[in-house]
């Protein structure tokens, strides 16, 4: 049986054509990619940063990443490596059990390219029940669904929770994903400010501070600095931080 949308009525249309909809106007809408993809090009992309809040929030940022996938060399299968909100999943996390269905219709697990990374590392473990509960996988599908409408029979992904922060751990795994042929998406959202979410390190200057944290972790990223990025960990909530640094690792 197949994983049905857990999070289309929270996050996302659950209608085909809501769906569509949406998606369109968030390329061509607000602060949007401004175009919906143009032709294929031979320009490989092997990893991207995209956010995983609901559509109304989210989705004229992902339609930047998703213009840029469905305009490059096109991927059969791609690594989606999510955050674990619930902290439920182990240290290194994989779901192999069934396809996974959106309101555009299945997308396969590529369960031959997980059990490559199950007998290379480890340190993974197949787990079902936290993948449930966790919205910021599920969110990415329509999108990959939507820009690669001609490959969609062959279209195929692995989802990826990581709760470790151990640097050594995440490197080996780093490798073990660059032997394979596919493309990381790290699902993450940057600094979350609230009682809401238990981070209220500031109550002056909300907006420049917050700013300040978003911006230190984006120029650990952009220029490669991993470390640097574990470390900012001990003082900021942005999401994922692990698969950040997996994707820099890679």
């Amino acid at each position: 049986m197949n994983r049905k949308p857990a999070f289309s009525k929270e996050y996302y249309p659950d209608s085909f054509s809501d769906l569509d909809k949406t998606i369109k106007a968030s390329f061509l809408l607000g602060k949007g990619a401004g175009s919906y993809p143009g032709s294929r090009t031979s320009q490989e992309i092997v990893g991207c940063i995209v956010p995983h809040d609901y559509y109304g929030l989210s989705a004229s940022c992902m339609s930047w990443v998703y213009k840029a996938l469905g305009e490059a060399k096109p991927c059969k299968t791609f690594v989606i490596l999510g955050s674990d909100h619930h902290k439920k999943a182990q240290q290194f996390s994989i779901n192999l059990f069934s396809d996974w269905e959106t309101p555009f219709g299945i997308f396969k697990i590529n369960k031959e390219l997980g059990k490559q990374l199950l007998q290379q590392f480890p340190h993974l473990v197949n787990e079902f029940e936290p993948y449930n509960q966790e919205h910021s996988l599920e969110v990415q599908l329509p999108f990959l669904q939507f820009v690669n409408m001609d490959y969609l029979p062959e279209l195929s992904f692995v989802p990826i929770m990581i709760n470790s922060l151990d640097y050594t751990q995440l490197t080996l795994f780093a490798k073990v994903l660059a032997s394979l042929d596919t493309c990381i998406i790290v699902s993450t959202h940057f600094t979350h400010y609230g009682k809401e979410f238990n981070f209220v390190p500031f109550i002056f200057s909300k907006k420049e501070n917050i700013q300040e944290l978003d911006a230190k972790a984006l120029e650990a990223i952009k220029n490669l600095d991993s470390l640097g990025l574990l470390a900012l960990s001990k003082n900021t909530n942005i999401c994922n931080i692990p698969g950040l640094v997996v994707l820099i690792e890679y």
